[in-house]
């Protein structure tokens, strides 16, 4: 099987969600100094609510595994994308440091799918061939 025929499988859509996914962390990082300036907070514990989402992938991905051995997969991916596209969203209209804390747990939640979830559901997409 060719890399062009991978591609035309479902490589296009799998491409666009890797970029998705990583557009959270690059947008927090991009926007830290305007975060921390306006929340007035000090650069650890920016640092410190920057490393949660991380932390919370770790967390999440092994009940998130668990549920997608017994439940549907994409449903779960479903919903966790939704979860990490809100918490990107409300991002941008943080008050306070709890409302970071919350949205920065609720973005690694849905980021946590990426492993577990995600890639069975790649798995599954590709015939042998391709993989």
């Amino acid at each position: 099987m060719t890399f062009k025929e991978v591609l035309t499988i479902g490589g296009r859509r799998t491409i666009g969600l890797a970029l998705l996914d990583s557009v959270d962390n690059a947008l927090f990082a991009f926007f830290a100094p305007e975060i921390r300036d306006s929340l007035r907070l000090g650069s650890t514990a920016i640092a410190v609510i920057g490393a949660l989402a991380g932390v919370m992938v770790s967390l999440g991905a092994v009940p998130l595994g668990a549920w997608g051995d017994r439940y549907r997969r994409t449903r779960i991916a479903g919903l966790c994308t939704l979860a990490w596209g809100f918490a990107t969203l409300a991002l941008g209209a943080v008050q306070s440091l709890w409302q970071v804390v919350v949205v920065r747990i609720v973005a690694g939640v849905g980021k946590a799918k990426e492993g577990p979830v995600q890639g069975s559901i790649l798995t599954d997409a590709y015939p042998p061939a391709g993989r």
